[in-house]
């Protein structure tokens, strides 16, 4: 039922029309920028890779432990020594709930499918990172001994790995005048 215009007061004709602009803005914020944290979903996927590769970073230490000093030579021999969960070496780029059934046990899909690998160059001061072309940002994370993990590009990496040095790289510039 209707109520004749006459007999509703101004004021409620303004505080309804204020409450509803105010629905209307927030249904249209959260439609366009989303409940996030300002952070895109491939950010977040990266940070939860990050996430990961501390955890490896951290099996890492254990599987020396109780191996007397001594390092896998793989990421699979690291995985496979402690095979109750194997979530944390697939880089996470799809949601858990599109995953095979079966995912986080099953060896032989970790083997077609691990997310990351261990450093070749004992002198570097990397101990694991990302498997190169997972992010369209281009860039890997990589974990250093000191359990510090840092997102860079595939070429810095190179680099890095190949000089063996866990510094910042310095670029000189070209002399002046030439």
């Amino acid at each position: 039922m209707l109520i004749p215009l006459r007999k509703v007061s101004r004021y409620r004709l303004f505080l309804f029309a204020v409450v509803l602009t105010g629905v209307l803005l927030t249904i249209i914020l959260l439609s366009v920028h989303g409940p996030g944290n300002g952070y895109s979903i491939t950010e977040m996927k990266q940070i939860r890779s990050d996430e990961q590769l501390g955890q490896i970073l951290q099996d890492l230490d254990a599987y020396q432990l109780r191996h007397h000093g001594k390092w896998p030579k793989t990421i699979l021999d690291l995985a496979f020594d402690k095979p109750d969960d194997l979530s944390s070496y697939y880089a996470p780029i799809m949601p858990d709930s599109e995953r095979p059934t079966g995912w986080r046990t099953d060896k032989g899909m970790l083997a077609k499918n691990v997310g990351y690998s261990l450093s070749s160059n004992s002198n570097s001061g990397i101990l694991a990172f990302e498997k190169p072309g997972i992010w369209p940002d281009g860039t890997i994370a990589v974990g250093f001994s000191d359990h510090r993990i840092l997102r860079m590009q595939q070429e810095e990496f190179r680099l890095r790995e190949a000089v063996g040095s866990d510094r910042p790289l310095v670029r000189s510039s070209p002399p002046a005048g030439r």
